[in-house]
């Protein structure tokens, strides 16, 4: 029992990272597109224009890492998953014969 509660526990303490992380990459998908989409009031000198350039990849840079990292993430959690599932297989069909063994 307080094995399941652990395993619901963690998995919602999951849930909630990866919402929060999936909440940041959105977040840098806005600037990105913002940055790329609107046009500076004034014409930029070279100068403006290679910082705005900088923030740009910087950015881009920064929404790339955290999708790699999401995907790393979700990558880990399945396996993590997979793994509780073949143990609980495990327990599942050697704790009879354990049992059965004892008894005899």
């Amino acid at each position: 029992m307080s094995d399941l509660l652990a395993e619901k526990i963690q998995e919602l303490a999951e849930q909630q990272a990866q919402q929060a992380r999936e909440q940041q990459t959105r977040h840098l998908d806005q600037e990105v597109a913002a940055a790329l989409v609107t046009p500076p009031e004034e014409p930029p000198s070279n100068a403006a224009l290679l910082k705005l350039q900088v923030e740009v990849d910087l950015l881009r840079e920064q929404l790339e890492q955290r999708r790699t990292e999401n995907a790393i993430l979700r990558d880990r959690s399945t396996f993590l998953r997979e793994e509780q599932e073949h143990i609980k297989m495990y327990r599942r069909k050697y704790s009879s014969r354990v049992f059965w063994l004892k008894v005899l």
